[in-house]
């Protein structure tokens, strides 16, 4: 139960119980970043930072700064998503922790790539990948692979896009991580609908949503369902799609994912709009 857990923390709090309060901050806190629950999350890791920091538990402020980060960054904040990543990464450095050094360039990757700053993502994701691959930590390396995918894509070089995401589905389906499966799913989707092919774009969107519904992951869903609108509206069938970015909507609200509301009622707009509705276009 997510309030008693969080009760518990608040005790720990209250106790100045910092190293148990840090710790349990940071193991709850994917569970509800997986579910798109944020603010919470949030409050629990400003917490959990004050309490690390005047402690000196380094490794304990690294991993709410990373937290942090990932926060930040799904709200579009990219300047402060960026400071918290730069500073658990000199940390981390500090600290010789290749692990966290390889998962806060992941992120400063993706600030990078949000940015539009592809040849600096492409540096940080290059760098993080090789840290990984040294590891053999294959989890890390279907993260990266999927920055370096989206990165490819967006400079409009498919074909090493495709390459990245098959290398990422094929290590995320050896460890059964369905989060990932769902992920480099919905990457294969974006490159099928790109060559115009919707009945495969939809397959992989279909088959990554079922993954995303199975483990709860409110983000992948909310996208998921964008991007079967966006196949929907390519084909003309304006009430399924409108179908779906209205249930996206819905979550992207519920997380305050600000970017893709945006696009959302952009969507949705020009929905309307094909269907002569022209007042409520508008007002998307």
């Amino acid at each position: 139960n997510n309030a008693v857990i969080i009760a518990a923390l608040e005790c720990a709090r209250e106790q100045e119980r910092s190293a148990e309060l840090v710790r349990g901050v940071n193991l709850f806190v994917p569970f509800l970043y997986l579910r798109g629950l944020y603010p919470p999350a949030e409050y629990l890791l400003e917490y959990a930072y004050a309490a690390a920091t005047r402690t000196g538990d380094a490794q304990g402020t690294i991993y709410t700064l990373l937290h942090l980060g990932n926060i930040a960054q799904k709200h579009g904040h990219y300047t402060q998503a960026d400071a918290y990543y730069q500073e658990g990464l000199t940390l981390a450095r500090t600290l010789e922790d290749q692990v966290l050094t390889s998962r806060l360039l992941t992120g400063l990757g993706g600030v990078a790539k949000e940015r539009g700053d592809y040849v600096q993502a492409e540096t940080y994701y290059q760098e993080g990948l090789s840290l990984a691959r040294t590891l053999q930590n294959n989890e890390q390396i279907s993260r990266l692979l999927t920055g370096m995918g989206t990165v490819a894509y967006e400079q409009g070089n498919y074909i090493q896009a495709e390459s990245y995401y098959q290398e990422g589905l094929s290590l995320a389906q050896q460890l059964k991580n369905q989060e990932q499966i769902s992920t480099q799913l919905k990457n294969m989707g974006v490159l099928a609908r790109k060559r115009g092919d919707y009945t495969q774009a939809e397959s992989y969107y279909q088959a990554g949503l079922t993954l995303a519904r199975q483990i709860g992951h409110r983000d992948l869903t909310s996208i998921l369902l964008m991007n079967l609108g966006g196949v929907a509206k390519e084909r003309g069938n304006y009430i399924w799609a409108e179908a779906c970015y209205q249930e996206s909507l819905l979550l992207a609200q519920q997380m305050g994912h600000r970017e893709r509301i945006s696009v959302l009622f952009s969507n949705l707009g020009v929905i309307a709009d094909a269907k002569g509705d022209y007042a409520s276009a508008e007002d998307y």
